[in-house]
């Protein structure tokens, strides 16, 4: 129990393209363990995980790049795609550090992010963890669909007017529906092969079919093209479609679970290999589609090919892979949907096992086929008058990825380490937290008469506070009430300076959250029963002093994703008011 929040901590299947797995209880450290309770467990080799990782990334999101490099510029696309990557990967680190490294992690067998938020943040974190994951589930379900329409009907030839809206009713309606219906679609696990290896082969057939040389030669060459294309206005454009195709955080905990031998470095090398692999695949896709088409280019590179027999090879590999993949972030997006809406019971079993003899009943949708077809027509009327899907994946980005990719991973570090948080933050205002019932704080010379003066007046101190001198600066040693500063909240900043960027990067906001994250996994602590094999502290206080803690970065990654968010939501207003001729 922690505190009196009725939510239960459950674990999401998260998934993406080519993951569907069951959801896991009991899930031990140890591998050995985890093949004893579970015979259906297979651990991977860092280069099969690797490869497992390149195929949550690498997907329907790569016929957009060249739209983003575009949008942000050869030289800035390139530079925001490998930036991106490096904190893809840094924030992959952080979710393992927090959990499956970290003591209160270990304990409560952390798996999921709604899971990890709850912990930190209670109900509020919960949601924010679901609605993240239901964002970046959601908006490729709309993606999906509109690269369907893309492909298919010029296959056919049955491109023009209303054509391809009706063969993506048709297609998607007698196909896609029933498959996402079904209870358990982990057959479709065979087709991330497929996916994958149509990935790769559309990325080959881009960089085959673009007519760069001749693009080359009508714009003055390809260092003219540079100088004059390095970097772009919409540049944060470009950046949702890059967060939206390199996310794959809701795939961390499955890829991590099924690394043999999990340690630190075994997982850094996971992360690096494939994060270099497909950094490398994307900035290849997004540099030879731009250069074969340059500002022609659609935000369906796809589009931008001619009618022949290899371009009809690619829009038949891309729109195939599409009616499999589908269904799997359907199915994603339906369990947090049920999670939230029903607490996760999707099938409704209380209303199946009363009502299982009726007749009726057998002919009637239950929650799990309803959700589904609600998901699938909220996916389906946007997608049917939608042809960007540049704008699509820049939102879901922009949106959904910041807060999955920067946002969440810097809170549950700070919310993880509360206390270590703590003592950080003061430390950075001059306050040295010891464990011997005092705090030290240096203070300048010029602030020497108004220390001394609040030290005069503070009527709470026990013991008398002690100045020592230094050559340039005062070190006051202050008594802490209960041997700890961390709970009193009126520890602040002193000097104009200190309070500037003190409120300027919201620091109280930090504090407070940190604070409360504290107590709360305290309390969850406290209520946990102990078990023999349980050799983990019980209070989060023995867990402060870890070595280099990453607090700057955390913060970095929040602040990243909302100015991510803001900015990405805002550049996409502005465009469609230019489409749409209203600026």
């Amino acid at each position: 129990m922690i505190n009196s929040e009725s939510p239960k901590i459950t674990n999401i299947i998260c998934l993406k393209e080519s993951q569907i797995v069951p959801n896991r209880e009991n899930v031990h450290s140890s591998d050995d363990e985890e093949s004893d309770m579970n015979p259906h467990h297979q651990s991977s080799s860092i280069l099969g995980v690797s490869i497992n990782m390149c195929n949550t990334i690498v997907g329907a999101g790569i016929v957009s790049l060249p739209s983003a490099f575009m949008n942000s510029g050869i030289i800035a696309g390139s530079v925001l795609l490998i930036f991106v990557s490096y904190l893809v990967q840094r924030s992959l680190m952080i979710l393992t550090e927090v959990t499956s490294f970290h003591p209160v992690g270990k304990k409560f067998k952390v798996k999921s992010f709604e899971q990890l938020l709850f912990l930190c943040f209670g109900t509020l974190g919960r949601w924010f963890g679901c609605y993240s994951l239901f964002v970046t589930s959601f908006g490729p379900m709309i993606a999906y669909l509109i690269i369907l329409k893309d492909t298919i009907p010029p296959l056919i030839q049955l491109d023009h007017g209303v054509q391809p809206q009706i063969i993506l009713i048709i297609l998607s309606s007698s196909i896609i529906l029933p498959i996402s219906m079904q209870k358990d679609i982990s057959s479709l696990e065979k087709t991330s092969i497929l996916g994958m290896t149509g990935s790769i082969l559309t990325i080959i057939l881009i960089a085959i079919i673009a007519p760069i040389p001749s693009s080359m030669e009508d714009n003055g060459g390809i260092g003219e093209v540079i100088v004059k294309n390095a970097i772009k206005a919409n540049i944060f454009f470009g950046l949702g479609i890059m967060t939206s195709a390199m996310t794959c955080q809701q795939s961390a905990f499955f890829l991590f679970d099924s690394l043999k031998n999990k340690t630190p470095h075994r997982w850094w090398l996971v992360t690096f290999c494939g994060l270099f692999v497909c950094t490398c695949l994307t900035i290849t896709v997004g540099i030879t589609g731009y250069l074969g088409y340059m500002d022609d280019t659609e935000g369906d590179i796809l589009k931008n090919f001619p009618e022949d027999t290899l371009a009809d090879v690619g829009r038949a590999v891309m729109g195939g892979t599409m009616l499999f993949t589908y269904p799997m972030e359907s199915y994603v997006a339906r369990y947090i949907l049920c999670e939230v809406l029903y607490e996760g019971n999707v099938d409704d079993i209380a209303v199946e096992s009363t009502n299982n003899q009726n007749f009726c009943t057998r002919f009637t949708l239950n929650r799990r086929k309803k959700v589904t077809l609600y998901l699938f027509i909220a996916a389906l009327v946007p997608a049917l008058f939608c042809s960007s899907l540049d704008s699509v994946l820049s939102i879901v980005g922009s949106i959904g990825g910041s807060s999955l990719t920067y946002i969440s991973p810097g809170l549950a570090y700070i919310g993880m380490n509360g206390k270590a948080f703590l003592e950080w933050a003061y430390g950075l205002l001059g306050y040295d937290v010891s464990y011997n019932g005092t705090s030290q704080r240096i203070v300048e010379y010029d602030e020497l008469n108004k220390e001394c003066q609040e030290i005069g007046s503070n009527t709470n101190t026990v013991v008398t506070s002690t100045m020592t001198y230094t050559s340039e600066s005062l070190v006051l040693t202050e008594p802490l009430l209960n041997s700890s500063i961390l709970n009193e909240s009126n520890i602040g900043p002193k000097s104009c300076f200190q309070k500037l960027w003190w409120y300027f990067f919201l620091f109280p906001i930090w504090c407070s959250l940190a604070r409360k994250s504290n107590e709360r996994i305290n309390a969850a602590l406290a209520d946990l029963e102990p078990t023999i094999e349980d050799d983990q502290p019980t209070s989060t206080s023995n867990f402060s002093s870890r070595p280099k803690p990453k607090f700057a970065f955390a913060l970095f990654l929040i602040f990243f994703g909302v100015s991510s968010i803001v900015t990405g939501v805002i550049i996409n207003i502005i465009i469609i008011c230019q489409n749409m001729n209203w600026i």
